[in-house]
């Protein structure tokens, strides 16, 4: 069985998803995403995150923190 570590650039991710028009996958669950993305003989053993808080306005970088906290609880 083949482990895989899935790395997800954060920024570019909700940016593409808010170029298209997707709103309705703002909170997806990556975890669950990269798991559809595995071929049979793959086991996710880790999904790692990565983005940068925005700064203003406060309620946007609100809603990130508790995304972001939303992560760590998959």
């Amino acid at each position: 069985m083949q482990r895989i570590i899935a790395y997800v650039d954060g920024y570019n991710f909700y940016y593409g998803l808010r170029h298209k028009g997707w709103r309705r996958l703002y909170w997806l669950n990556i975890q669950a995403m990269a798991r559809e993305l595995l071929r049979a003989n793959q086991q996710l053993v880790a999904t790692k995150y990565f983005t940068t808080l925005v700064r203003v306005p406060a309620d946007k970088r609100q809603r990130q923190i508790t995304f972001l906290e939303a992560l760590v609880h998959l």
